[in-house]
């Protein structure tokens, strides 16, 4: 599933693209995310394969939560003869980006941020630290990962990228679709699939792994497995009301249109039994002068009344389908077995 969602996907894959490239090329940026990034190690370690492909001069150095970042890399990256050289007045930017016997220069410095109060302080020194230093310089770069809820403004010499604003409700509905793609199931039934996944999960598309899994028992019953399996209120929040929800809004995307399908193609099977008998109202009092307009519950009571002739089976069928659609109209949702006679 990391590898659908970091190389197939196309707007993560072009976000990571993104982070990889200014990575490579020494450029300084902060990536936001609220709730982190899905299959981060994954991630990682891609980040660091390009990393060492495109820059291959510089060694990357991990730092996380450091709350000075001037001090903090004084006292880990300079020898104590340079330290002692340090004057407080100077201030650390101007200090290091006046200083060539560093391996500060040398560096790419990835920051983990958990607190995001942290990172206002690290980006006044990062843009300190490279309007000093100088363009024709070498210098240090830096990579801050930060998980916020806030917008955060950009300082010069720093670029934000943020991975909600790069993925789409599209994004991960594609996602879904592709990982999908692999269980033995029908076309139609794939797609439901993937809708009610994306719909249920959200956000959270490392869920689909598992929910992949078990996808037939998620197809019955989406709250359960899903609730059971991932209880903790951080990955999974949804009542049981609005996974209820999810799953009429999925049939309504893929199982609606559906019906509608079978409503045109019985139309046309049996227009000349349906025009003998128009105009006709429906229960609502919409009167049909044209058998391609006349909808499943009135083609269902000329069926009743023997205006239409059928067999055992397309009389069934009829009436699976005008039940199912007088659910959905009417905000409930179709039992799974019902949906894959439909689906299939």
């Amino acid at each position: 599933m990391k590898q659908i969602w970091w190389e197939q996907v196309p707007n993560a894959r072009a976000f990571a693209d993104t982070v990889f490239d200014a990575a490579s090329k020494g450029k300084n940026t902060v990536v936001i995310s609220k709730n982190g990034l899905p299959w981060y190690d994954f991630f990682y370690d891609k980040l660091k394969e390009c990393f060492r492909q495109g820059n291959g001069s510089k060694s990357i150095e991990e730092l996380s939560n450091i709350s000075a970042p001037g001090e903090y890399l004084l006292n880990h990256y300079c020898k104590p003869e340079k330290r002692a050289a340090y004057r407080p007045g100077k201030g650390y930017a101007n200090f290091f980006a006046s200083s060539e016997d560093i391996v500060i220069h040398d560096r790419l410095f990835w920051v983990r941020l958990n607190d995001d109060s942290l990172l206002d302080t690290w980006m006044t020194f990062i843009s300190d630290y490279v309007k000093e230093r100088g363009k024709d310089k070498k210098q240090a770069s830096f990579l801050i990962e930060c998980t916020t809820n806030k917008v955060i403004n950009s300082k010069k010499g720093i670029t934000i990228t943020s991975f909600e604003d790069s993925i789409s409700e599209y994004d991960r509905f594609v996602f879904c679709m592709l990982a999908a793609s692999s269980v033995n199931e029908k076309g139609n039934i794939k797609k439901y699939l993937s809708e009610l996944i994306s719909n249920v999960i959200g956000n959270n598309v490392e869920l689909c792994e598992k929910v992949i899994c078990d996808y037939r028992a998620f197809l019955s019953n989406p709250y359960t497995v899903v609730s059971k399996s991932f209880g903790d209120s951080s990955l999974f929040t949804k009542t049981e009301n609005e996974v209820a929800h999810d799953v009429w809004l999925s049939q309504v995307r893929i199982v609606y249109p559906v019906l509608e399908d079978f409503r045109e193609g019985f139309v046309k099977k049996h227009w000349r039994d349906i025009a003998r008998n128009l105009p006709i109202s429906s229960s609502s009092g919409e009167v049909y002068s044209a058998p391609e307009d006349v909808e499943l519950g009135t083609l269902r009571f000329l069926a009743d009344n023997r205006k239409i002739t059928l067999s055992a089976d397309e009389y069934n069928a009829l009436v699976l389908h005008t039940q199912a659609r007088n659910d959905l109209s009417h905000l409930k949702s179709v039992d799974i077995s019902i949906a894959r006679k439909i689906l299939e």
